[in-house]
């Protein structure tokens, strides 16, 4: 539960320049993929943890679980972290911050998703 609400937390951070004044259409386009990413992202997260049991036997891959859904969520912190640099420096730099920001900061989400199936599904299993 605290994990989508922490996931809504940086998805709102996100979706800020959708609608902004100041913002251009490039800002908003972008947002608005990265809201539609992290969204998925977070919805398939909490539909997976939904099938694991939790009990004593399986406590110490609830931890691994958990470190790899910080090492997500720092994914999309980074790339909120580069929204906010590039819409405070705006033009060709801030652009190139922004790409750049969400290209490593959602790659890197996507590997550690990918690698959160194991963990998983080593969960169902020892349930």
């Amino acid at each position: 539960m605290l994990w989508g609400a922490a996931v809504s937390v940086v998805l709102f951070a996100m979706s800020i320049p959708i609608n902004s004044p100041q913002s251009d259409i490039f800002f908003s386009m972008v947002s608005f993929a990265a809201v539609m990413f992290g969204g998925g992202a977070a919805y398939h997260m909490i539909s997976l943890m939904a099938e694991c049991p939790q009990n004593e036997e399986n406590y110490e891959g609830w931890l691994k679980l958990v470190e790899l859904l910080i090492k997500i969520y720092m994914g999309f912190f980074f790339g909120v972290m580069c929204l906010g640099l590039g819409l405070y420096i705006k033009g060709a730099i801030g652009i190139g911050i922004v790409v750049g920001g969400y290209l490593c900061g959602f790659i890197w989400a996507t590997n550690r998703l990918v690698e959160s199936h194991k963990y998983v599904k080593a969960l169902i299993a020892k349930g």
